[in-house]
């Protein structure tokens, strides 16, 4: 399984939980992730995506059009 479909399984299930403390514990491990940064060329697409976002030129989705999405993929 390539890394891309672990992080949207991963992302999925998340979606989906409602255990709190589950939860509680994602949130500890990317707490204690000491390493993270974010590259300049990531930088550079998270402002373009906003800059998109901004102009309304790109695709946004309501949380339940999220919901609905990551219900819909599992069937």
């Amino acid at each position: 399984m390539d890394i891309k479909s672990v992080k949207l399984e991963l992302m999925e299930r998340l979606l989906l939980t409602e255990s709190e403390e589950l939860l509680e514990k994602i949130q500890s491990i990317f707490s204690d992730e000491k390493d993270f940064a974010l590259s300049d060329v990531a930088k550079r697409e998270l402002d373009l995506r906003k800059q998109r976002y901004l102009n309304e030129e790109g695709a946004s989705y309501s949380w339940d059009e999220v919901k609905a999405k990551a219900q819909n993929s599992k069937k």
